[in-house]
């Protein structure tokens, strides 16, 4: 005898959206979103490319999901520390290159008034 648990969908991995699209879908052809949902599941079990594939593409969402290791925030903090010298250093030739126009202005405003 086969058991038929209820399976939830993720809302980390089930945008809104999706799931407007899947009711649009299932109102659209009048059955269930766990019958569609199903058939979908079955199709992919049962191939095992697909099974793969999609294998894959939960462990990628799960590695991206996962909290940074302190080596990754460490890296982070060091590329945000340049960043902010980069950042720094465009601003301070932003200010040289304000205060060259200006002194460009000034000169040819005193040439004109002589």
């Amino acid at each position: 005898m086969t058991t038929i648990g209820t399976v939830s969908l993720s809302r980390r991995a089930f945008s809104q959206e999706d799931l407007d699209r899947l009711r649009l879908i299932c109102d659209n052809q009048n059955f269930g979103q766990g019958v569609f949902c199903s058939v979908i599941v079955h199709d992919v079990l049962s191939n095992a490319e697909l099974t793969g594939k999609y294998v894959r593409l939960a462990q990628q969402f799960e590695d991206d999901q996962a909290p940074a290791t302190i080596a990754e925030m460490k890296m982070l903090k060091v590329q945000l520390r340049q960043y902010e010298e980069e950042l720094q250093a465009l601003r301070a030739f932003k200010e040289q290159a304000k205060s060259g126009l200006n002194d460009a202005a000034e000169y040819t405003n005193s040439a004109y008034s002589r």
